[in-house]
């Protein structure tokens, strides 16, 4: 649903900027999957705090990715029930996330895998 760079010091002072579809902010970015479905909403009025909940156009209870960032911290919420497709990786100072986990191959390190969760993966059966 979105694949997303973000790192803790741009959420100091969110001074966002929409360039082709992506929210930049220093050296973060966000941008939602290219698909006609999905609307992305950003709410920047209550500064320094901004959340960014992208979903799926339907009326009733879709899936959703919300993260909101404020100074130093920045949360996530993946759907209604936790099954909104996302997957993160942290580095240091920053956070990689991606709907598409082959994404995140240049920021993950095969000897942090945990197995049980390789093969669930690999077999479509996630929790």
């Amino acid at each position: 649903m979105l694949s997303m760079r973000l790192r803790l010091a741009d959420l100091q002072e969110p001074k966002r900027r929409s360039q082709g579809g992506r929210w930049n902010n220093g050296e973060s970015w966000i941008e939602p999957v290219n698909v006609s479905t999905l609307v992305m909403e950003v709410n920047d009025d209550q500064a320094p705090r901004v959340r960014v909940r992208v979903k799926e156009c339907k009326r009733d209870e879709a899936d959703f990715v919300e993260l909101t960032m404020e100074p130093g911290q920045a949360r996530l919420a993946a759907g209604v029930f936790g099954t909104a497709p996302l997957y993160l990786t942290g580095k240091a100072e920053e956070l990689h996330a991606s709907w598409d986990l082959t994404l995140l191959r240049p920021y993950m390190q095969a000897d942090r895998l945990v197995p049980r969760v390789v093969a669930r993966t690999l077999t479509r059966q996630h929790r």
